[in-house]
């Protein structure tokens, strides 16, 4: 198995407009990584926080439409936040990262001018 990946699975609990609670039986997954849930895990919600031993709260950054307790919720074991959605749909590329070591430079490129 991939070390980025997990096979983490869970329930959705609540449902609050943009708001989505979700309990995990093993292993929370950690603030910031993103789910999946809803038919075709079309729905992807940022983890933001962990409310206990086997509940998170996210933010979906899909529209929760059909989202309802009781579907299944996937821990993808990844990290892309609201802004890297955003960031790539507005056509920003990310930049390679650098070798050195330093971090200071930006991740993203400069966008696309939209006409």
């Amino acid at each position: 198995m991939d070390a980025n990946r997990s096979d983490s699975h869970g329930i959705v609990v609540a449902v609050r407009g943009s708001v989505v609670d979700v309990r995990f039986d093993q292993r929370l997954p950690p603030i910031y990584s993103v789910l999946r849930a809803g038919e075709n895990d079309r729905i992807v919600v940022e983890v933001l926080a962990q409310l206990d031993a086997l509940h998170v709260r996210g933010i979906a950054l899909t529209t929760t439409h059909g989202l309802a307790r009781g579907q299944a919720g996937k821990d993808t074991g990844g990290f892309d936040t609201a802004l890297t959605l955003v960031m790539e749909k507005a056509g920003c590329p990310r930049a390679e990262r650098p070798t050195d070591g330093y971090h200071g430079a930006s991740e993203w490129r400069p966008c696309e001018e939209s006409t």
